[in-house]
């Protein structure tokens, strides 16, 4: 029986799946978990948060996604010109709960006393290249 391995659809992940004889078939982190726990495939590029939070092994000898020093995979975009500590709203990505575990720590530990609403949404629904390009030509 051939072994399905899941995987992300990102750069990031080519240097641990690319010398792989197995079918490798590709999700969202999100859609990643989901399809393991569905049984779907066998083992995966699970999100360290979701691997901790099903408690499902680690296997770290066999190759981990992570860095040493700031992390790049979280931002906050603000709509107008406020400080983010007086967001009423905040959104957060479907896509990745690792990403939205990092940003609420992130806004516990160094924005106090915030008080918001969750809402979440899914990135691939989000024009992210057109809001940007507002933002840029706004300020330049």
């Amino acid at each position: 029986m051939t072994m399905i391995i899941g995987s992300v659809p990102y750069s990031n992940a080519i240097p641990l799946t690319a010398a792989l004889k197995q079918p490798i078939k590709k999700f969202t982190p999100t859609q990643l978990v989901k399809a393991l726990r569905d049984d779907e495939i066998d083992m995966g590029l699970i999100p360290i948060y979701s691997a901790i939070k099903n408690g499902w092994h680690l296997y770290p000898e066999a190759g981990l996604i992570g860095c040493d020093g700031e992390v790049k995979s979280v931002r906050f975009f603000i709509k107008d010109d406020i400080e983010l500590s007086r967001a009423r709203t905040i959104y957060f990505d479907r896509e990745s709960q690792t990403a939205t575990c990092l940003a609420k720590i992130i806004l516990k530990e160094h924005i106090k006393n915030i008080s918001y609403q969750e809402r979440y949404f899914w990135a691939k629904d989000f024009c992210l290249e057109e809001k940007l390009e507002r933002l840029s030509s706004k300020y330049s």
